[in-house]
């Protein structure tokens, strides 16, 4: 598991290959279930304060808490708390874990950004719900995208849908092989159109399709390598 280190006061983190799938399409239920035991108990966490969001490459957001512990939201791609009984997780692979902290309010995010979430800016709904829930002022959020595909390896052959949307146009680049995207900058991009301070958005220079330690769906695809997902994780310490 590796940290990204966000604040003190809360753990966040994400889960590696050698860690075990957390994905029960990829593996049996029982397995998915040993394996984010045995992430738990490594941070010490309690494995009933799991809340995992459904995933369906939408922007829906839902405010969890006591009453969601073991379960799965459905309809959701982004989820938040202010409750420290509970830890948030998503089920990645190329796709952007978005870590979101609120430090004056007291309140936490994650948020699942794909690229049909990226085109929705679901972090923009993200920060505009916290701010409804907890009073959150963009300002004072501190926010970190964990390891996705990046440019590097987000090539598309056939011109992306993105290149219709003339915001898009500086991270979209035209080459030989293709057209490269790069979704985390246009992520990055709209944290700042909200109102988040530039010095307070955390990169991770992690590409998922280099970086044989962590489940890739790009990566698979092309070498046929078992598919899988990883955990991303936040929760408040203390």
């Amino acid at each position: 598991m590796k940290d990204i280190l966000m604040a003190e006061s809360i753990g966040s983190l994400y889960s590696e290959k050698k860690d075990g799938n957390v994905d029960t399409r990829f593996s049996s239920q029982q397995d998915v279930e040993g394996n984010l035991l045995a992430i738990c108990r490594a941070r010490n966490l309690d494995p009933q304060a799991l809340v995992q969001a459904q995933q369906i490459h939408a922007t829906s957001v839902k405010k969890v808490g006591a009453a969601d512990r073991e379960k799965t939201i459905s309809g959701a791609d982004s989820l938040i708390t202010d409750d420290p009984g509970v830890c948030l997780m998503l089920r990645v692979a190329d796709c952007i874990p978005i870590y979101l902290f609120d430090p004056l309010n007291r309140a936490i995010g994650i948020a699942h950004s794909g690229w049909r979430g990226s085109i929705g800016k679901i972090i923009l709904v993200t920060i505009m719900n916290m701010n409804e829930q907890f009073g959150s002022n963009p300002n004072d959020l501190i926010i970190a995208l964990g390891p996705s595909l990046l440019d590097c390896c987000h090539i598309m052959r056939e011109e992306p849908l993105q290149a219709k949307l003339p915001e898009w146009g500086q991270f979209i680049r035209k080459q030989d092989n293709g057209y490269c995207v790069d979704v985390p900058g246009f992520v990055k991009k709209t944290a700042a159109q909200a109102g988040v301070k530039e010095e307070n958005v955390f990169l991770s220079t992690v590409c998922t399709a280099m970086q044989d330690s962590l489940f890739s769906h790009a990566r698979s695809t092309e070498t046929g390598e078992p598919s899988g997902r990883f955990a991303a994780l936040i929760y408040f310490k203390h």
